[in-house]
């Protein structure tokens, strides 16, 4: 088995070195284990649950859901070049289809911008940032739509109201695609971030980008 459940801290600070920010690699699995919580045993994309993308045991996932945890377990897509930055000054709030927060989703949401721009381009370094997300509730789109057929669902900023927002896999009347993969928005003081690992680029669909890939690998 290649991973380890490990207690949960709510303040950054108290956590030991184990648990701070690190990069990840499979090998790293398989000698010191990675930390896991209820929140992991949750299935995103069609899928059983995984850990970056690696599916877990099924006896793992039944101790899981036994267990408590403040926290969801979603994933950021990047370049290796921004890390060392988002560890400095956490990850900065953008503008998206649910108005203005920090975006982050389920793995394979993350790996769509690990591996590719804004405008589709492969990067050369795909990074995904494992996150602790406070357990807040959540506005679930496309349940409603504020402001009738627009690609931006939501104007009033959620976070603002100490929610979260999750964007559902869904399509509008005409058919356009919201979204193929699971993602939510938060205030940027309601996640904390964990460990990351690298993506195998080799692995990922190429030239066409496919959201419902899910045989990526990590290095």
């Amino acid at each position: 088995m290649f991973v380890l459940a490990r207690p949960a801290f709510d303040d950054a600070s108290l956590a030991p070195p184990w648990l701070r920010p690190r990069i990840y690699s499979r090998h790293n699995f398989a000698n010191t284990g990675l930390w896991l919580s209820r929140a992991d045993a949750v299935s995103y994309g069609g899928v059983s649950p995984t850990a970056f993308g690696i599916v877990l045991d099924v006896g793992l996932i039944k101790v899981l859901q036994t267990l408590e945890s403040p926290f969801l377990i979603l994933y950021h897509g990047t370049d290796e070049a921004n890390y060392e930055n988002i560890l400095k000054h956490k990850l900065i709030p953008t503008v998206g289809q649910l108005g203005y927060g920090v975006y982050i989703g389920s793995f394979w949401k993350a790996c769509r911008f690990a591996c590719r721009t804004q405008e589709y381009v492969l990067r050369e370094s795909p990074l995904v940032i494992r996150i602790f997300a406070r357990n807040l509730k959540t506005r679930q789109y496309p349940s409603a739509f504020p402001c009738e057929r627009k690609d931006c669902i939501d104007h009033d900023m959620i976070w603002r109201r100490g929610m979260a927002g999750q964007l559902l896999p869904g399509q509008y009347s005409d058919g356009k695609w919201i979204t193929k993969n699971e993602e939510w928005v938060f205030n940027s003081d309601d996640v904390l971030l964990s460990d990351a690992v690298r993506i195998d680029i080799r692995s990922v669909n190429k030239p066409h980008y496919d959201p419902y890939q899910r045989n990526i690998q990590i290095l």
